[in-house]
């Protein structure tokens, strides 16, 4: 799996990505809390994301702990 490779997925396929990940990461920041509590239909959209690239890449999406691996995806970005 290549998460340079999803980051830029990510980035191209949620719309209007780096404004909402620049909010979000401000309210992390704030409130000091993890994205899926600082904005959680960005991170159900960056699931879903995932999801779909999985799916284009016959990558079984449940054979990965995303929590972990989202939080390193943003910082790809």
């Amino acid at each position: 799996m290549n998460r340079k490779e999803i980051a830029a997925y990510v980035r191209n396929n949620v719309e209007f990505f780096e404004e909402r990940l620049q909010m979000a990461l401000n309210k992390m920041e704030r409130m000091r809390c993890p994205l899926s509590f600082a904005d959680q239909e960005l991170y159900d959209d960056i699931t879903n994301a995932i999801e779909d690239w999985c799916d284009d890449n016959e990558v079984c999406y449940d054979e990965v702990d995303w929590d972990d691996a989202i939080e390193e995806i943003i910082w790809e970005v």
